[in-house]
């Protein structure tokens, strides 16, 4: 006889294994069919397993097919809080879906690292998303085995970038402002040289110039912030940048935003309180983290139907870092 034990948490093989009275090797056999049970013991388990409402993990079934439920996120070193965030975003869209993330970072700075990271992850994982879109990383995967699914993160569908920074210069122009410089991200990332371009389609008619970090720091902001000549308003790629470009132009004694206007990119946790709070471009890496893992999920399951996800729409925060151009 089946006991009827009240299990308050979501059962597992072992709450399966206890209520028909089984061991839990018995349970893992049923599941993964690898050898048949003597009928009782069958029919044990499948009442138990009904009346318990259990329901074996994809992880686990893929386990006992013996396929992988492992997805490689490949990234640059974690120093980027854009490119943190977005890796979380990337990790709840691969639990949500039944997979296991696996973050595997490598030293941009070392032309070498690179290649011996992509070799050395195991030829079993499901897929492998290469989360920094650098000229680098591209041609590395480009000379990879196609036996290993590498999908390299895009833009997400319906991504309003050339909107946003649109919206950026509507208000740059409504205070008054004429020589606008920009301060690009590093002249590999392929995203950054989607926001400059999309600055410019935006800022036609704004006087400027349009510098490249060495990076998305903050240290990279302010070694660029050396270059500048004599904006009235600094447009940054990402809002780390602004930090540093914020703090170099009060080394030459300006004011933010008193003397020049500073616009960030992304909207990072810590942006509301800068000195002063940054105005910038609010984006939604979540969302942006669930389209990625899409496309590689549309590749891993190509005949799975799904609901779209909703289109990404990046929007401009005002805050106090922009102000009137001084007369």
């Amino acid at each position: 006889m089946v006991r009827k034990d009240r299990v308050p948490r979501a059962p597992t093989i072992y709450d399966v294994a206890r209520v028909a009275e089984v061991s839990h090797q018995t349970v893992s056999r049923y599941l993964s069919g690898v050898s048949p049970l003597r009928p009782a013991s069958r029919e044990r388990v499948e009442r138990a397993i009904q009346e318990l409402g259990y329901r074996p993990s994809l992880t686990a079934r893929a386990l006992a097919r013996g396929e992988s439920r492992t997805v490689v996120a490949l990234t640059g070193e974690l120093l980027e809080v854009g490119t943190v965030q977005l890796v979380e975003g990337v990790r709840r869209a691969a639990r949500a879906a039944g997979y296991v993330l696996d973050v595997m970072t490598y030293d941009a700075s070392d032309p070498d690292e690179l290649a011996r990271t992509l070799t050395s992850i195991r030829p079993d994982v499901a897929g492998v998303l290469a989360i920094a879109d650098t000229d680098q990383l591209r041609e590395a995967v480009d000379r990879q085995s196609p036996d290993l699914l590498v999908t390299v993160t895009e833009d997400a569908p319906g991504a309003n970038t050339v909107e946003a920074h649109l919206a950026i210069a509507r208000h740059l122009i409504d205070l008054g402002h004429d020589r606008v410089t920009y301060v690009a991200g590093p002249r590999d990332w392929r995203s950054a040289r989607t926001r400059l371009r999309a600055f410019e389609q935006a800022a036609t008619g704004l006087a400027g110039d349009r510098l490249f970090a060495a990076g998305w720091s903050a240290a990279a902001g302010y070694e660029a912030a050396r270059l500048l000549t004599d904006p009235t308003a600094v447009v940054c790629a990402n809002d780390q940048i602004a930090l540093g470009v914020t703090r170099a132009l009060a080394e030459r004694g300006l004011d933010v935003p008193a003397d020049v206007s500073v616009v960030g990119y992304d909207d990072m946790p810590e942006s509301a309180y800068f000195s002063p709070p940054l105005t910038t471009v609010r984006q939604d890496f979540a969302l942006h983290g669930a389209h990625a893992f899409r496309r590689v999920l549309d590749r891993l399951e190509p005949d799975v139907p799904r609901e779209p996800l909703p289109a990404v729409e990046d929007h401009l925060i005002v805050r106090g870092s922009t102000a009137a151009r001084r007369a």
